[in-house]
């Protein structure tokens, strides 16, 4: 250990005598620029170990800004209702859901007139069928024959009529015959009504007792009563337009048989459609007082990115049980479609077939928002303005332009940045598009920051876009 101290005395005291030899070698002017360095160098250390103090800040040239669409804006104090979301989809209307055409008789389908895809409204025409069926054909054919009948009975009343004066035989042929004529007026009203059974209309009908020829070919059109009661009430406000339909599927082409009760094609209402909220058990209490305010919901549709929101949305009824695979109940909001486009055009006297375009389709995913907490006198800012920086949260506030040297400022290719500092700030709730803060942090009410693109600043600041210096700035 004594030797441990006295070799390190060794060693300084060696040195010292080196470096006094070099003095005494070394020309005086040498001497002096040699102490000069070193406190120069230590000026310059100062200095950056300063410069460390001074806050970080990043610097975004005008184009750079407007590439971004940076926006500043003051923040202020406000309220805030915070909500959470619950899934939904949106589907088809339970009693409008894969409405069928189905045939009301059988026989040969002569011409097509729809195809899928392609929009009708009740009573237009979709198929002409040629009869082939024999119930039909059969129960016409006894129709005609009882017309015929009765018609020769009242021509051979006609004759008798004179002769009932003189009494005997012709009396009472004159009674066999009226008694007949009765009984071939209710066959004639039994047929009529077995006729509108099989599918025939009353003009129909009343054509085969006008004109005495039966018939061979008739026209299916989209049926009037395809809808509930309810719905067709509430359809498009108590307007008389009838309800749009669209051509889901074809089962069946010309030239094919239709065979009685056979589907000939499906139509697909969209509208109006339903929006099936999953709520949990602990969301009923504030899903039952919003249906008894009749309030209405947020209802967003599409991808939280793209998401559109439908206006007016009421909850219709909630679901008295629970779904036994996800334990949700399910709540119903009623959307009216809106129509965003329609190819129909004319064609000399013809309509071309008309395909349109729903805003709202069945399968959409959504979200409806239930309200939560409510915040007051809070500094409520957009998401967009919020920057993550590990634990922390910033907001970038706007410190003015930069005022640079003389020089810059003669350069034509010079273009003048704006200086934006980062300020941590305790936010209290945050969802998709809002931020809450609380308003006793570093940022106070009336501070400018940039209100979008927080997370680009960061990246810049944090990839050699920040500084560690400070500049004067024009305010």
């Amino acid at each position: 250990m004594h030797f441990t101290k006295f070799k390190s005395w060794f060693v300084f005291t060696a040195i010292l005598g080196v470096g006094f030899v070099a003095g005494l070698l070394m020309p005086a002017n040498q001497i002096r620029e040699s102490i000069a360095e070193i406190f120069e160098l230590q000026s310059i250390v100062v200095a950056e170990d300063a410069e460390d103090d001074e806050p970080l800040h990043v610097e975004i040239t005008e184009t750079a800004q407007k590439s971004l669409g940076l926006k500043i804006r003051r923040v202020s104090l406000g309220n805030y209702q915070s909500t959470y979301e619950v899934p939904a989809i949106i589907q088809e209307l339970s009693t409008a859901k894969s409405l069928s055409i189905s045939s009301r008789f059988e026989g040969i389908i002569k011409k097509v007139f729809v195809s899928e895809g392609q929009s009708v409204k009740a009573g237009d025409l979709i198929f002409d069928v040629e009869l082939t069926g024999e119930l039909l054909s059969k129960t016409q054919t006894e129709l005609l024959l009882a017309i015929n009948k009765i018609g020769n009975i009242e021509k051979e009343l006609v004759r008798l009529q004179p002769l009932v004066q003189e009494g005997g035989i012709a009396n009472k042929r004159v009674l066999e015959m009226t008694y007949q004529q009765n009984q071939l007026m209710a066959e004639i009203d039994a047929k009529q009504q077995e006729l509108l059974l099989l599918g025939l209309k009353q003009e129909q009908v009343d054509s085969i007792t006008n004109s005495k020829k039966l018939i061979r070919f008739l026209q299916i059109r989209v049926p009037e009563q395809l809808l509930t009661p309810q719905i067709n009430l509430t359809l498009n406000d108590g307007k008389e337009e009838p309800p749009t339909f669209i051509i889901e599927k074809l089962f069946i082409k010309p030239g094919a048989v239709a065979r009685l009760g056979e589907s000939l094609c499906n139509v697909a209402f969209h509208e109006h459609l339903v929006i099936v909220g999953q709520a949990y058990e602990k969301d009923l209490p504030m899903l039952r007082q919003l249906h008894g305010e009749k309030a209405d919901l947020s209802v967003f549709v599409g991808t939280a990115r793209n998401a559109m929101m439908v206006p007016g949305g009421k909850i219709a009824y909630i679901d008295n049980h629970a779904d036994k695979e996800t334990n949700t109940f399910a709540f119903y909001v009623y959307l009216k479609n809106e129509l965003i486009s329609s190819n129909t055009t004319t064609s000399g006297q013809l309509l071309t077939p008309s395909y349109l375009t729903w805003r709202w389709k069945p399968g959409q995913r959504a979200h409806v928002r239930i309200p939560s907490a409510k915040y007051d006198e809070m500094l409520i800012v957009p998401r967009d303005a919020i920057a993550e920086d590990g634990v922390s949260r910033v907001v970038f506030q706007w410190k003015g332009q930069v005022a640079h040297d003389h020089e810059h400022q003669e350069d034509e290719n010079h273009e003048h940045a704006d200086e934006y500092q980062p300020l941590e700030v305790n936010v209290v709730f945050m969802d998709r598009e809002t931020a809450v803060i609380d308003p006793q942090g570093r940022l106070k009410e009336g501070t400018r920051i940039a209100i979008n693109n927080a997370n680009q600043l960061m990246f810049s600041m944090q990839t050699g876009g920040g500084h560690s210096h400070s500049h004067d700035h024009e305010h």
